[in-house]
């Protein structure tokens, strides 16, 4: 079986090939094109693709299914009602532009077919059928079914999927089973990428600056804003308030954390000693809130082993700490950020006789 994954109108915007369960290649469009800021990006991973089909000499007609990493009609209605969103994703990255009415999952569909038809030079029935999967699904499935786990939790943790922030699942065997999640407007990723942009750096591609940053500072403020910027409710889950950081106001901040912090938000980063006490303790604050959720999942689902996957799993001192911290014997991250493998992967397994999505 081959399967073409697809992200697009993404900053993380790329192709990957499988076949037979195996990544044969992978590309990130951003290796061919000189474009780094999601405004620039206006359609398909046409280079990536490309590249992927002639690595592996496959013709476009010749692939059994094309994986679309998310489902953009849930999407949709997100980004045309969910205020949070739109101060987030559409002032700062012009996803509304990017996306506009091709959100729409038919109207999607027949965009990418015309795209490929050219790219292919086939005909609109040759082109493989066109698989939307939701973001969150297709992380937790390659998360759970790539490993040699019988049984395992899963939790993604994601800045925005359809709705899903954060999302808990039990792996048995050939079975993946949805257990709860955290929707928007309460995202940590979104909660980290504010105060990168706090301090002067570009959301979705500085935020190794801004950890470089907790790097040389004293997390002086963990107390201050688990206390004033956070919330827990009583199932253990995180909220954000509102006051504080609202989601409808632009990146989040308002004037209220502008005074909690006593300094105005930064054009560029000077790395003061401010800045990186700043980024410390967001830092710890994303830890702690993290392990609270990993040992809530231990304690209300008894499985000795985690996968963990999505846009902050890939902390190194997060992933050591809760090693040390919690009780689970064995911890897996998936290797990668890049959604069009896990779509792919996601497509395979589900096909697979020996997997199974299991729907609450």
């Amino acid at each position: 079986m081959k399967i073409l994954g697809i992200c697009a109108y993404y900053h993380d915007s790329g192709a990957a090939l499988l076949i037979n369960g195996e990544i044969v290649a992978t590309a990130q469009e951003t290796s061919f094109t000189s474009i780094t800021d999601i405004k620039g990006i206006t359609g398909l991973p046409i280079h990536a693709i490309s590249y992927c089909l002639q690595k592996t000499g496959i013709q476009l007609k010749d692939l059994d299914s094309i994986a679309f990493y998310e489902k953009p009609l849930v999407s949709s209605k997100i980004f045309g009602k969910n205020e949070f969103v739109n101060s987030y994703l559409v002032e700062d990255l012009d996803y509304s532009q990017t996306m506009s009415s091709s959100l729409y999952k038919e109207f999607l569909k027949a965009q990418i077919k015309k795209e490929l038809t050219l790219l292919g030079n086939c005909k609109r029935f040759e082109v493989p059928p066109i698989e939307f999967i939701e973001h969150d699904q297709s992380q937790a499935t390659s998360a759970f079914f790539r490993t040699s786990y019988r049984r395992a939790a899963v939790i993604c943790l994601n800045s925005v999927g359809e709705w899903a922030t954060a999302s808990v699942w039990l792996g048995r065997d050939n079975q993946l089973i949805p257990q709860w999640k955290i929707d928007i407007p309460y995202s940590l990723k979104i909660f980290y990428s504010a105060f990168t942009h706090y301090t002067g750096f570009q959301i979705n591609f500085d935020e190794y600056k801004f950890r470089e940053l907790a790097q040389k500072g004293k997390p002086k403020y963990v107390n201050l804003f688990l206390d004033k910027l956070l919330q827990f409710t009583e199932d253990d889950n995180f909220q954000i308030k509102t006051d504080y950081l609202n989601h409808k106001t632009q990146f989040m901040m308002t004037k209220k954390s502008h005074q909690l912090l006593e300094v105005s938000p930064q054009l560029e980063s000077k790395n003061r000693q401010w800045e990186m006490d700043i980024a410390a303790s967001i830092q710890k604050v994303v830890e702690e809130i993290i392990l609270r959720l990993v040992n809530t999942v231990y304690q209300r689902l008894g499985e000795d082993y985690l996968c963990l996957a999505g846009d902050i799993a890939y902390y190194h001192l997060l992933n050591s700490r809760i090693m040390s911290e919690t009780s689970f014997q064995d911890i897996s991250i998936q290797a990668t950020t890049e959604f069009s493998k896990s779509a792919a992967l996601a497509i395979w397994h589900q096909r697979s006789a020996n997997a199974c999505l299991v729907n609450n």
